[in-house]
C-alpha cells in the first residue's frame, strides 16, 4: 500500500489507533482474567496453609523428642544421621542456618559482606558487566558508523539499526 496523500495518511493513523484501542482491550480483559486467577491461587493457598497448619505444628513438636534422641545416642563413624526402618534423622550441613551479628546470614547480608571484604576478600563476588544505559548515552550513529559523541572515536564493529515508531492520538 502506498501513501501518498495526507488524508491517506490520516486513514492510515486512524486505523493504527483503532487497532492499538482493540489491542489495550485485549490486554485488559487478559490483565483482569490473570488478577482474578491470582486471587483465586492465593485462596488455594490460603485454604492449604489452613487444612495443614496443625500437621506443621505436630511435625515440629515431634521433632523436639527425636533431637533429644539424637543428642543421647549420637551416630558412629562418618554418619551424620540415625537410620531406622521408617525414615532417618540427623543434623545435615546444607540446612544449618548461620548467625552473624544476631541475624540470620544469607547472601545480601550487608555486615557479612563487610566482614567478608575486610578479613576474607576471597569470599567475595566481584561481577563486571556493562553499565548499558550510560553507554548507550555516550554513542550517536549516522547511516554508517557508531561513534562515541565527546571525541568522535568511532565504535568498530558495532552497527545501529533505527526503530520505526508511530504515535496515534
Amino acid at each position: 500500500m502506498e501513501i501518498t496523500t495526507v488524508a491517506q495518511v490520516e486513514e492510515t493513523l486512524l486505523k493504527i489507533h483503532d487497532l492499538q484501542k482493540f489491542i489495550d482491550s485485549a490486554e485488559a480483559k487478559r490483565d483482569q482474567s490473570i488478577n482474578f486467577l491470582r486471587m483465586r491461587i492465593e485462596d488455594a493457598k490460603s485454604a492449604c496453609d489452613n487444612e495443614t497448619a496443625y500437621a506443621r505444628e505436630e511435625i515440629e513438636a515431634l521433632k523436639t523428642p527425636l533431637e533429644d534422641y539424637f543428642k543421647q545416642n549420637p551416630p558412629t563413624g562418618k554418619r551424620k544421621s540415625l537410620k531406622f526402618a521408617c525414615g532417618s534423622f540427623g543434623y545435615n550441613k546444607a540446612s544449618t542456618k548461620f548467625f552473624f551479628g544476631g541475624h540470620e546470614l544469607n547472601a545480601d547480608n550487608g555486615d557479612l559482606l563487610i566482614f567478608a571484604k575486610k578479613n576474607r576478600p576471597e569470599f567475595v563476588k566481584t561481577k563486571e558487566c556493562v553499565d548499558w544505559a550510560k553507554l548507550k548515552n555516550a554513542l550517536d550513529f549516522d547511516d554508517e558508523n557508531v561513534f562515541f559523541t565527546d571525541t568522535g572515536e568511532l565504535f568498530t564493529g558495532v552497527k545501529a539499526q533505527k526503530t520505526f515508531f508511530v504515535k496515534s492520538a
